[in-house]
């Protein structure tokens, strides 16, 4: 079963940074079903074992990603897409070996990945001064780009893709 997750998890991650290079979105047809399957998977395991160890990792992984990413979220500062990726990966690893710490590790390299676009987005735009101003701004009024007129955006399913990659390199 590890073998599959893995396998999915690569699918998903490669899918997903094409799509949200190429179309600036994370489709449903690729997060749902890799959802049902990663809590399929979890269910299988846990009737044949007999045993909730297998799904409660998962259940912890989603209410991780889920606590973390719906700020962000419903502060428009990323995307549907986004969130349904992160809980997608959340159902595939959340079963892991790693289990949660897997999820910690991936949030912590995603982060530390945008951070990094979003400094190079802002060098390559000659706006570095005034990202940052901005960005301190977001940290007293969440809302406060909301109404200028140009907000510089990053496809963060790259981020999420490249530094869920970090994780299962360095956790191997």
């Amino acid at each position: 079963m590890e073998t599959a997750r893995f396998f999915l998890l690569i699918v998903l991650l490669l899918v997903a940074a094409y799509t949200d290079v190429a179309h600036r979105k994370i489709y449903n047809w690729l997060t749902f079903p890799i959802i049902g399957l990663g809590l399929g998977l979890a269910g299988g395991e846990t009737v044949l074992n007999d045993n909730w160890g297998h799904f409660m990792p998962i259940i912890l992984s989603l209410a991780i990603s889920l606590v973390i990413y719906l700020i962000p979220f419903f502060l428009g500062w990323i995307g549907g897409g986004d969130l349904k990726l992160m809980v997608a990966i959340s159902c595939l690893q959340g079963a892991s070996p790693f289990g949660a710490g897997f999820m910690m590790h991936s949030i912590f390299n995603i982060t530390l990945v945008g951070a990094v676009m979003a400094i190079l987005l802002l060098i390559w735009k000659g706006t570095l001064l005034k990202g940052v101003a901005g960005s301190f701004k977001l940290l007293v009024h969440p809302m406060a780009n909301k109404e200028e007129e140009q907000v510089l955006t990053i496809p963060y399913g790259i981020a999420i893709s490249i530094g869920t990659f970090l994780t299962i390199f360095n956790l191997l």
